[in-house]
């Protein structure tokens, strides 16, 4: 990858160059003569596993990995410009652990083409429910579980024919159950899936960034019960646009009001669908972005 930025840096001039994620912003030192953007940086995962430890070994070596890479980023930071993250969560974050490089950061928020989903024309399952997302993130991993042992026998007891659909490689990870359940493993394009699904769950209990999982199924009409922490992120009202639920109990109730509600389905649909449109089209964010890479070149 050196090799590769090095060669088509010296085969013409660049005014600017974005790096995406922590992955491709780690070759700085390839281009650290053009001025730079380090697009999505993201710590919430990282600090998420920190608070969250309550064995202490597991807290001991999460606190080492946290502190190696804030110390890591403090310097990485040093050679860019800008630097984009997805939300106003992990702005604070970036604020409270690298106050001296407050002035360069941007949040640009996650974002999708919704016109990808106009023409699925697919009427969805009255009794399926659909989480996106592969195993080998383990934010997914505990969500599916935890869901699977606290909250899905909930709903089944109140309506047995529920079917669960889990799309994604699942790495041969062992879930409490497979009643009622479809592991779909990877599947090329997961739209028609959501669409066809009459809830799309996000349970997740860590981790930090965007939900594109709950994006894909705003977009797709198809409504959303999530965590606070599934939901954080995004600029959307419970009740309105989604359903929010950090207990078991409720959570269910909140998948089976959906379930056996037509009108609530319909509504919570619409007004999701208007939303993504509204503030996480591409469209709608293209221009922000843009405004961020000209002040980034400018630096």
């Amino acid at each position: 990858m050196e090799k590769v930025i090095r060669d088509s840096i010296s085969q013409q001039p660049y005014d600017l160059i974005i790096a995406s994620q922590l992955s491709m912003a780690s070759y700085y030192s390839c281009f650290e003569e053009i001025p730079a953007l380090f697009e999505e940086l993201e710590i919430g995962l990282f600090h998420d596993k920190v608070v969250r430890s309550t064995n202490l070994s597991k807290r001991i070596r999460h606190n080492l990995t946290w502190l190696k890479l804030r110390r890591y980023l403090s310097e990485l930071i040093k050679s860019f410009q800008m630097c984009t993250v997805v939300s106003s969560e992990e702005r604070k974050l970036f604020e409270q652990h690298f106050p001296e490089s407050k002035t360069k950061v941007e949040i640009v928020p996650n974002g999708i083409n919704c016109s990808d989903y106009l023409d699925l024309n697919i009427e969805p399952e009255p009794n399926q429910i659909i989480f996106s997302g592969p195993f080998r993130y383990h934010v997914n991993y505990e969500a599916m579980v935890w869901f699977i042992q606290e909250i899905f026998p909930k709903i089944l007891k109140r309506l047995p024919d529920t079917q669960l659909v889990i799309t994604g490689d699942h790495a041969n990870l062992p879930l409490p159950t497979q009643e009622n359940i479809t592991l779909t493993g990877f599947v090329p394009d997961v739209k028609p899936l959501v669409a066809s699904s009459w809830v799309s769950i996000a349970p997740l209990l860590s981790g930090g960034g965007t939900r594109l999982k709950i994006l894909e199924a705003m977009a797709s009409g198809t409504p959303v019960v999530a965590t606070s922490k599934g939901a954080q992120g995004l600029d959307i009202v419970p009740e309105k646009h989604i359903l929010i639920a950090d207990e078991p109990d409720i959570f269910a109730n909140h998948v089976v009001r959906i379930l056996k509600n037509k009108d609530l389905h319909d509504r919570l649909s619409a007004n999701a669908l208007q939303v993504a449109e509204e503030k996480y089209d591409w469209n709608a964010l293209i221009p922000h972005f843009l405004q961020v890479v000209e002040k980034a070149s400018l630096h």
